[in-house]
């Protein structure tokens, strides 16, 4: 009998412990939120730490999107010379290496040719010939002024002058360029001011005068293109004027900056790609021609959306949030959904309206004082 008394006490006592326990759990919990509520209701940036946040206001902006492209540096076409021989023969003496840079009227090699001589000969004949033609219009104009002569013949006599002028301009032309001396020497000289591009001459080189290789290529590199590749489904976010940022691999930590100025309208048949160019300045000539370049386009798309700085974004937890200034004592910890990032904006899809005023600099800090 006492034995199952003091059975029953024991039990009684077991659920009055569990009664106890399960109170004193319901208090706490019921008491959290409430703790929660106190905190945040405490919470209030500090005149001081407030300096240094940083605010900005949601707008709404068309979408900009960013296109990568690869390319390489190649020099302005509008600003080359090429450089081509008159007369075949043997290079006695190069002048010049790839990469000098020359100026106008410089000379770059030195040719012995058989073939130069002859434009000596053509320039006496050249010379003659003129003269004649000269004193042949004098004599018919005073034969037509006393009417010895007909308006035919003045005119057949003038057209002769006109022909031997064109010829003698040319070999004029020709021995300025080439610099013809009387031991069969050709000089060849720069037609312009730049740099040595591409050098397909080398000493003691025979060719012919028909090579279609030209002997020097001289370029002005102030400005230089870049040839980008656009791929076929890229091709409608491609248009002209749009501004491009270049890289290189010699120059990864700078970003040099152009518009593309020529879209081709050619695609390649074996890479199946489209050609754009990109015309920049080069201060410091530090771009060289081959060059490797990683391009990056940005574009414009038909959609506009809230815009931030993409600072304003914290990511925790697999979700994006923003910090939304409403005053000192009262932000609001916000999810987003992120349309797409662009370098420094960030384009809002959902959970925020334009207007709204949000913390971008020093965010996470607040993040975090929030939602420990």
């Amino acid at each position: 009998m006492l034995e199952n008394h003091l059975k029953y006490n024991m039990k009684a006592l077991k659920i009055s412990g569990l009664l106890i326990l399960i109170a004193i759990l319901i208090f706490i919990v019921s008491c959290k939120p409430k703790q929660q509520a106190e905190a945040e209701q405490k919470f209030a940036i500090s005149d001081t730490f407030f300096k240094y946040l940083g605010f900005d206001t949601a707008s709404v902006k068309q979408v900009e999107g960013e296109l990568s492209l690869t390319g390489k540096v190649t020099f302005d076409e509008n600003q080359v010379a090429r450089i081509f021989a008159f007369t075949g023969g043997i290079i006695q003496s190069l002048k010049v290496q790839l990469g000098d840079y020359v100026q106008k009227g410089q000379v770059l090699a030195v040719i012995r040719s058989i073939e130069g001589a002859d434009y000596s000969n053509q320039l006496v004949a050249a010379e003659s010939n003129f003269e004649t033609a000269k004193k042949n219009v004098e004599a018919v104009q005073n034969y037509f002024a006393n009417g010895l002569a007909s308006e035919k013949d003045l005119a057949s006599a003038q057209n002769d002058l006109k022909k031997a002028q064109g010829e003698l301009d040319r070999i004029k032309s020709i021995l300025g360029t080439l610099g013809e001396d009387s031991n069969q020497f050709i000089y060849i000289k720069s037609p312009t001011s730049g740099y040595i591009v591409e050098k397909n001459a080398t000493e003691n080189m025979v060719f012919r005068n028909d090579n279609p290789n030209s002997l020097f290529t001289i370029a002005n590199l102030d400005k230089v293109f870049v040839i980008a590749n656009v791929f076929e489904s890229d091709i409608a976010k491609i248009k002209t004027g749009y501004e491009a940022q270049i890289i290189t691999l010699s120059y990864p930590d700078k970003t040099f900056r152009g518009k593309i100025d020529k879209v081709y309208n050619v695609i390649d048949p074996d890479t199946k790609v489209l050609k754009v160019r990109i015309v920049l300045s080069n201060p410091g000539l530090l771009l060289k021609p081959e060059m490797f370049a990683n391009v990056v386009v940005k574009y414009e798309e038909d959609k506009n959306l809230v815009s931030i700085p993409s600072a304003a974004i914290t990511f925790d937890k697999n979700k994006n949030f923003v910090m939304v200034f409403h005053s000192k004592s009262d932000v609001e910890t916000r999810e987003v959904q992120i349309y797409r990032v662009t370098g420094e904006k960030t384009y809002i899809l959902d959970g925020l309206k334009s207007g709204e005023v949000i913390i971008s600099k020093n965010n996470l800090i607040i993040y975090n004082a929030l939602n420990g």
